[in-house]
């Protein structure tokens, strides 16, 4: 009987270790409805200029309470209207940003145009460890963001579409000056040994393995068509894909392209068959595989037709379909510069034969020449 009264104690003895150890024994929290809201507190004009945009901003409210010690999750938001933004996530009842950060998801997200005052809110939520337990919406605080327009950024594209040599990633331009989206369009080619079928990449700010790129793991959200590897890597289908990442969000997300193509004067076009265009990795440039006499006149084109493919003859594009792009009255004898959307057509310049050269790593695309030898 000894014996079996000192297993039992041992028995005993070892699931409270465990349980101490593994957390069997929950946290007797507070009801959800018993909790009380944050006091986010006070945050002054945030304005933004060319020579503050490294400048942090801080953003800090009451301690969360759940009864019990517990990990907590607080959740700061930005609002305008109807149109809210995450600022972030902090184990801390702070948060801090640099205010390029900030001008971006105000002007992008808030839909504030940059050089302009306007008053936005914040507010702050607090989780309890990874549960959907949390405190009521905090106090809401109003103040100023003065935006500013600043010069185009880029980060880069490495993966196997350049055989992952950081060294060489590709350029992977910010849509506008300040808004943190970049956005561009690549052939990504499959990994036929490590994940057929798909190619994989990441995002980094600078041509290097230094600690900053981003893969799967680094964005709060991920659009469709994108999967992790084993290693992180952001995994899509091989093929021609538009990329768009919202740094300040978080977000990425792809856009299926069918083809970049030239239409024109050209013989085996003749304003009806596409003149595809291939994606030379190193110069990361879309370029066509013959040279044209000058006065050859075309226009780039972008899954193939000439308006959105559910509107017909509709001058009005439907958006995410087929586009066409080419320059102005002013450019149109020898054009070097940005495409534009249902532009006049592109003339080849008259002294030789070029190649052409159209750059999608950046918004407005860039038309170029390069003379043949």
């Amino acid at each position: 009987m000894k014996y079996l009264k000192y297993l039992s104690m041992f028995v005993a003895a070892a699931f409270a270790f465990a349980s101490c150890e593994t957390g069997i024994d929950e946290y007797r929290l507070a009801p959800q409805d018993e909790l009380q809201p944050l006091t986010i507190n006070e945050q002054g004009s945030i304005v933004v200029s060319a020579d503050n945009m490294k400048e942090m901003v801080t953003f800090t409210c009451s301690q969360a309470d759940f009864g019990q010690p517990v990990a907590v999750t607080y959740k700061f938001f930005l609002t305008k209207g109807d149109l809210e933004v995450a600022l972030g996530d902090s184990s801390y009842p702070s948060i801090s940003l640099e205010k390029s950060v900030v001008n971006g998801l105000v002007v992008n997200n808030l839909k504030v145009p940059a050089e302009t005052t306007a008053e936005v809110s914040a507010y702050v939520v607090a989780y309890a460890g990874g549960s959907s337990i949390c405190t009521p919406k905090s106090n809401v605080i109003s103040f100023n963001v003065t935006t500013f327009e600043s010069s185009l950024k880029y980060y880069h594209i490495c993966g196997v579409l350049n055989g992952w040599d950081a060294g060489k990633a590709l350029l992977f331009w910010e849509k506008e000056g300040g808004t943190n989206i970049f956005e561009g369009i690549y052939y990504f080619p499959e990994d036929a040994t490590n994940t057929p079928g798909q190619s994989g990449f990441k995002i980094l700010p600078n041509q290097a393995w230094d600690g900053g790129e981003m893969g799967h793991g680094n964005f709060a959200q991920v659009g469709p068509n994108i999967g992790s590897s084993s290693d992180g890597n952001l995994l899509i289908p091989a093929g021609i894909w538009q990329v768009t990442a919202d740094i300040a969000a978080k977000t990425v997300a792809i856009t299926a392209i069918s083809e970049v193509a030239l239409k024109g004067t050209m013989a085996e076009s003749n304003w009806d068959q596409p003149v595809h265009l291939t994606h030379v990795i190193p110069d990361n440039v879309w370029r066509s595989e013959k040279a044209y006499e000058g006065g050859t006149e075309f226009k780039a084109f972008i899954n193939g037709g000439w308006y959105g493919v559910d509107s017909g003859d509709s001058p009005t594009p439907v958006e995410g379909s087929c586009y066409n792009y080419g320059g102005s009255e002013t450019t149109m004898d020898i054009f070097t510069g940005h495409a534009l959307q249902d532009g006049e057509n592109i003339k080849v310049p008259a002294d030789g034969s070029y190649y052409i050269k159209l750059y999608l790593d950046r918004t407005p695309w860039l038309v170029t020449f390069e003379k043949a030898e």
